[in-house]
This record gives C-alpha cells, sequence and structure tokens, in this order.
C-alpha cells in the first residue's frame, strides 16, 4: 500500500530494523498513516485505535512455519533443522496455534466496517486483492502504470527466499490435529461473515 499510493503506513511494533530499512513509520499508530500493523488481539483493548479493519488471514500451518523462521532465524532466515525436533518447536506450535485462533476470533468481532483478505489470495492475485483494499479505505484509484510498478515491486526486503527445504514438512500427526481444530473454527466464522457480507 505504501509503494501503491507513497503514503505511510504505521506498526503497533517498534522494530528498528524495519524501520531503517524502508518503513519509516514503523511504530506509529496515529492519523499520519493509511494502514497499522498488529499482531495483537484482547477485544476493546486492540479495538480502540482504529476505524475500520482489514483482517490479513494466513494459513495457521504457514503462519506458524513463518513466525519458527523468524524467531530462530530472524526476518529473512530460516530455523535450523535440528530446532524442529525440540521440545520448543512442539510448544511453539501448541501455543501458536492456539494464538491464531485467538487473534481471528477476536478480531472477527471487531464492531466497525472489516474486510477480510486471505493471505494466498493477495499473494496469488495481487492486483485485484490491492483493489478491494483500495475501495474499503475509499483511497483513489491509481493508474495501471502504477499499478504495474507495485506488482513489479512486491516482494521487498524482508521476504524469505524459497529454497529446497519448502517440502519440509515439520509437524506430528497430533499437531496436525490441533491445528485443525482451530482451523476449522476460524475458516467456518470467516464463511459466515462473508456469507453475511455479500
Amino acid at each position: 500500500m505504501a509503494l501503491r499510493f507513497r503514503i505511510l503506513t504505521g506498526s503497533v511494533y517498534k522494530d528498528l530494523e524495519l524501520k531503517r530499512h524502508g518503513f519509516p513509520a514503523e511504530g506509529c499508530i496515529n492519523g499520519s498513516v493509511v494502514l497499522v500493523k498488529t499482531h495483537e488481539f484482547g477485544g476493546n483493548n486492540s479495538f480502540k485505535h482504529f476505524d475500520k479493519t482489514i483482517l490479513m488471514v494466513r494459513d495457521p500451518y504457514d503462519a506458524i512455519l513463518a513466525e519458527f523462521n523468524r524467531h530462530y532465524g530472524g526476518h529473512n532466515g530460516f530455523a535450523a533443522r535440528a530446532r524442529y525436533k525440540s521440545q520448543a518447536w512442539r510448544d511453539f506450535v501448541e501455543g501458536k496455534s492456539q494464538t491464531w485462533s485467538n487473534t481471528f476470533l477476536d478480531w472477527l468481532k471487531f464492531p466497525g466496517p472489516l474486510l477480510i483478505v486471505q493471505y494466498e489470495k493477495l499473494r496469488d492475485d495481487l492486483d485485484n486483492q490491492l483493489r478491494r483494499i483500495t475501495r474499503f479505505l475509499n483511497l483513489p484509484e491509481v493508474s495501471q502504470e502504477r499499478m504495474n510498478c507495485v506488482l513489479r515491486n512486491s516482494e521487498g526486503k524482508f521476504k524469505r527466499r524459497r529454497n529446497s527445504e519448502d517440502n519440509f514438512d515439520p509437524f506430528s500427526r497430533q499437531q496436525r490435529a490441533v491445528v485443525n481444530v482451530y482451523k476449522k473454527a476460524v475458516y467456518m466464522l470467516i464463511d459466515q461473515n462473508e456469507k453475511q457480507n455479500r
């Protein structure tokens, strides 16, 4: 969005690495920014800063893996394979699958306008998904030339590059059973929400 409209996007976090590498409004949640990133939840305490919400939903397996990699490999790195055999991984999956669920179940109760964007659809159909977001935020349409520029530069600096480990599946059968319970509950409510807002 920042690239598309030459606007600042903020964050409830104060990640100095992000701030130094192209996100000057990191840590800013006031009216000087159009979008604010948060992974936080907690009902009205989280809601009070926002008039509208764009809820970005990512498949829990991908989200848990990405967060584990960020935690143990930094913004661009990967956790070592040995970490996935540790108690830390088992605890991480249990805790993060519940956090993933709680986050979405909480934000689905947002009292104002809410747009649900599935991460995978954004990744696979960036042009149309950005247009949906633009309309939701009441921002002016941009030229096709500008959109083409956005599409050419959509990767950004903080994206993990795919590698030979992409087919690696660290989730045990028991972990999958737990994650699937949370996933089913969240996606059922998302489907209900989308049917109500058609």
